[in-house]
């Protein structure tokens, strides 16, 4: 599957929809060559992968690339937004995912932020997010 980042597709890459391992094509032999791991570059604490994308070097978190790719249809999340229903219905559905993509948190259920795997990624409010960690180290003792 082509990966799909803030609504855009990256041409030249995909995702791998059972393991979620990021590919390239590479551009001589058509073959496909999976992306070196994931490294941690910012000050978040979630890998990255560094794409070329309009001949520039660009960085992106993982897990959001695979679960945006796989998961793309945000509209699907339950959220409460201060939206009345009838408003929410008018609102035109590009509208609803670039409202969503900024509000909404890819969380790894198992809370490995290795686990790229499709099944191991949701979407979710930053509130629940934070309630989800708190409760996997409550419950880990942490």
């Amino acid at each position: 599957t082509p990966i799909i980042y803030n609504g855009r597709e990256i041409p030249g890459y995909g995702v791998c929809r059972k393991s979620g391992k990021l590919y390239s094509i590479k551009q001589k032999a058509g073959q496909l060559m999976i992306l070196k791991k994931a490294v941690y570059l910012g000050g978040h604490g979630y890998p990255e992968n560094t794409l070329m994308v309009d001949g520039k070097s660009k960085t992106f978190l993982t897990h959001k690339v695979v679960h945006e790719t796989l998961n793309p249809d945000v509209t699907k999340v339950e959220v409460d937004l201060g939206f009345t229903e009838n408003e929410w219905k008018k609102t035109p559905k590009n509208v609803k995912i670039a409202l969503l993509r900024k509000v909404l948190q890819v969380n790894h259920i198992d809370h490995n932020k290795e686990n790229f795997n499709p099944k191991n990624l949701e979407w979710v409010t930053q509130h629940e997010n934070i309630k989800k960690y708190h409760e996997y180290r409550e419950s880990n003792n942490e």
